[in-house]
């Protein structure tokens, strides 16, 4: 969150930093408590792991479109 706040191109009211500072715990955890759950459910059953893997790549292809977002605004903003 430093880097948020020590940033001068970054704007941050007091109510968002604090969402941050509730939430970011959180948001480390869970990829890692998701995974345990799905190798949990998938552990025996190779078409549940198929269905996993496949999620797990449109997840990603989202969040690489949100990424390529992000950047082509901060480029429009300099």
């Amino acid at each position: 969150m430093q880097s948020y706040t020590q940033n001068p191109e970054v704007t941050i009211n007091k109510r968002s930093l604090a969402w941050l500072r509730a939430h970011a715990h959180y948001d480390d955890l869970h990829p890692y408590e998701a995974m345990e759950l799905i190798k949990r459910l998938c552990d025996q059953d190779p078409v549940m792991q198929k269905k996993a893997f496949l999620a797990a790549q449109e997840g990603l292809a989202y969040y690489e479109l949100a990424l390529d977002e992000c950047y082509k605004i901060q480029q429009a903003n300099r």
